[in-house]
């Protein structure tokens, strides 16, 4: 009988690690972000977004579904976005849907379902004063959400070869057009972005609209909108993110520890080191510190790399089995 028992804890103890192993190779991590005022942390992954508190690591909310689908590229932080004075946080979701809380509270007050044919990453942009948030559709549509009211109007439609769109500094709506900006009020031409999309293209603007993030086929680089050329190549598949005054570009690799850092305004590399083992995400705050997303001492964490400090643990034991399948001979 003891005989019995024993293989019975043996087995129950080797299934337990079986799908320990199994979980542990599958879970993906596609963004992270803190909020403005630094007080929350937010981590998407294939099935749910969370969002924890930056101080003590605290599970705040968490929101199931499948934000991106079963995309397999490494996530990207213009797919987390939040207002302006940080009161409402939204999040695309696979083919331009999207979801809108409020971060007081965490109600759930708007989602927008994808459409199933278009482009798989979302466009969409916050007005500079918070109220609005302008969606771009593959279809040639532009919906604007109004938080008063909680409203969804529709704000052009027919606008051919879509990319992208944003919102300046100055309240202008803009249209990326193929290889043409225009003021999506006035249907006047802009400027020109001679890019190299040729199909479905990731576009990400920065936060003084000056410079814009471009991906297209294996990679992508960042361009000068102004002088309507590229200055920075970020690589292949990377992960991204724009320090909040939009100076500062920082991208790794996909499946790298390696940071690099563009600084816009002076045109260089500015720093260039590994850190960790592997680096998911990444996302700045407001005092232009650059916080990770990623694999470091056998644990999946978000750190500081300015400093080396530990915001949260996400993961111990998945990771140690990752690090040993993928990292030792």
């Amino acid at each position: 009988m003891k005989k019995k028992k024993g293989c019975l804890q043996f087995f129950l103890i080797s299934v337990a690690i079986c799908g320990i192993l199994a979980w542990g190779f599958t879970v993906t991590y596609y963004g992270v972000s803190i909020s403005p005022n630094g007080e929350t942390l937010v981590v998407t992954t294939p099935y749910n977004v969370t969002m924890y508190s930056a101080k003590n690591g605290k599970m705040l909310h968490r929101e199931y579904g499948k934000p991106y689908g079963s995309q397999d590229y490494q996530g990207e932080f213009s797919y987390i976005s939040w207002s302006p004075d940080g009161s409402c946080l939204a999040i695309g979701k696979l083919y331009n849907g999207i979801w809108i809380w409020d971060t007081k509270d965490w109600k759930l007050l708007t989602e927008r379902d994808g459409e199933q044919t278009a482009r798989k990453e979302p466009s969409f942009t916050w007005s500079p004063d918070g109220q609005q948030l302008a969606l771009g559709k593959d279809n040639g549509e532009i919906w604007v959400w109004n938080k008063q009211g909680n409203i969804w109007n529709l704000k052009a439609s027919g606008i051919k070869g879509l990319h992208s769109i944003t919102w300046t500094t100055s309240g202008q709506l803009l249209a990326l057009q193929g290889w043409d900006i225009y003021d999506i009020e006035t249907g006047k031409l802009v400027s020109n972005l001679n890019h190299n999309i040729d199909g479905s293209g990731k576009v990400s603007w920065s936060p003084t609209r000056s410079h814009v993030y471009i991906f297209f086929d294996l990679g992508g680089g960042v361009m000068d909108v102004k002088a309507n050329k590229y200055e920075f190549g970020a690589g292949a598949f990377p992960t991204f993110a724009w320090s909040k005054n939009g100076q500062y570009f920082a991208s790794v690799e996909e499946d790298s520890n390696e940071i690099v850092v563009w600084d816009t305004i002076n045109n260089k590399v500015i720093r260039q080191e590994k850190q960790g083992f592997i680096i998911y995400a990444l996302t700045w705050t407001a005092q232009d510190e650059l916080l990770a997303l990623g694999i470091r001492d056998i644990r999946t964490v978000v750190w500081n790399t300015n400093t080396g400090d530990v915001l949260k643990t996400m993961f111990v034991p998945p990771n140690l089995l990752y690090y040993l399948f993928t990292y030792l001979p």
